[in-house]
């Protein structure tokens, strides 16, 4: 909705608000192996996001790009995934140097 509101296309949105809130979920709530768990999340998620949005195509409010074939919302949904396990990665260690946490 907040997508929809802005003007913007909310399948991309979406897409990317799920994929970086899975990952950083599976991060934060592992009992153990943080980071493996948010790429196994990452992994399965991208393959899930392949088969639900791998064949979008751009709406009609895209005038000459209407119905055209994209690829918009896989990519922004893998690349926000890619980025919450970059931000995964960087909160083990800082947890590793201050001597807190697993």
């Amino acid at each position: 909705m907040a997508a929809d509101a802005m003007g913007v296309w909310a399948e991309p949105v979406a897409g990317a608000c799920a994929a970086f809130a899975v990952v950083l979920s599976a991060y934060l709530f592992a009992p153990a192996g943080r980071l493996a768990a948010a790429s196994v999340a990452l992994v399965l998620g991208s393959l899930a996001a392949w088969r639900v949005v791998g064949g979008a195509s751009f709406p009609e409010s895209y005038g000459a790009r209407a119905y055209l074939p994209t690829e918009l919302p896989l990519v922004c949904t893998i690349g926000a995934g890619v980025v919450a396990l970059g931000c995964a990665t960087l909160l083990s260690r800082r947890v590793r140097f201050s001597g807190h946490g697993a």
